[in-house]
């Protein structure tokens, strides 16, 4: 594949990605989304016709029911779309979540003190979704994605983790490739601020974020996340923003970055 189709398919997915979140809360129009995304009828028209034949959005105007029939020109996710896992890599612990595409939760497997991870951890989660697999599929539920949430760069472009310390131990592995290979499911890795960003901007307890917002992280290490019209800005060379390798200086006049001096590791290193 050429780099010009890496490139495309990216948007393609991005753009779907950004229909199923502002369908999650409430039915809108084809004209309410190319406005919310910037983008033109033609091509929304285009988008929500693939996303109709992947079984994921329906237009009312073709539903039996008679309540919404009226409505013809708004789309809804499909109820029978199916549900999302979602494999997050936490600082210390690994968490497995099952949702409907509406963001409800109704599974979670909690994995602790799993600080480093090694091979045996990612065939433990692979064990784990296989079986959970088997138990949703009795009750006619297919899993459409795994959503793998890493801490680290992740290369947008080879769509694979490139620089995570809790990666360190299996750093020559290709996690998302591992993770298809074992599940045969479609998987997308994600940053997890980036995805953190959209957890706020929907279930925050303080103060929703609309269309523009930054998150900053502070941990082990220094991340963030910029959303600017509704739409995740990637930071330089494909990764996250990077508010931990925003240059400074410290007490003594020495260059460095926030990182070294913000995080955790840099508190428990003084």
């Amino acid at each position: 594949m050429t780099a010009q189709g890496v490139k495309n398919t990216g948007i393609r997915e991005n753009n779907i990605e950004s229909i199923l979140r502002l369908l999650y809360t409430k039915k809108l129009s084809a004209t309410h989304i190319a406005k919310a995304l910037k983008l033109s009828k033609t091509a929304v028209f285009k988008i929500l016709s693939e996303m109709e034949g992947m079984n994921l959005v329906e237009n009312l105007a073709d539903s039996d029911n008679e309540n919404e029939k009226y409505k013809r020109t708004l789309y809804a996710i499909k109820q029978e779309a199916g549900i999302l896992g979602v494999v997050e890599f936490g600082s210390t612990y690994i968490k497995i979540v099952f949702s409907y595409l509406n963001g409800e939760i109704f599974d979670e497997t909690i994995i602790e003190d799993r600080e480093f991870l090694n091979l045996d951890d990612l065939n433990e989660i692979c064990t784990i979704i296989l079986n959970k697999k088997k138990q949703f599929e009795k009750d006619f539920l297919s899993i459409i994605s795994i959503i793998v949430s890493a801490p680290g760069q992740i290369n947008k472009f080879t769509d694979e983790i490139e620089n995570s310390v809790k990666f360190n131990l299996i750093k020559d592995v290709s996690v998302r490739a591992f993770f298809e290979e074992k599940l045969h499911l479609n998987v997308i890795l994600k940053n997890d601020i980036n995805l953190a960003i959209i957890g706020e901007q929907h279930y925050g307890k303080i103060e929703r974020i609309t269309e523009n917002g930054i998150l900053i992280y502070v941990d082990s290490g220094m991340g963030g996340a910029i959303l600017n019209e509704n739409k995740i800005i990637e930071g330089d060379h494909g990764y996250a923003a990077e508010f931990g390798l925003i240059s400074t200086y410290d007490q003594f006049g020495n260059n460095l970055v926030y990182d070294l001096i913000c995080s955790i590791n840099s508190i428990k290193n003084k």
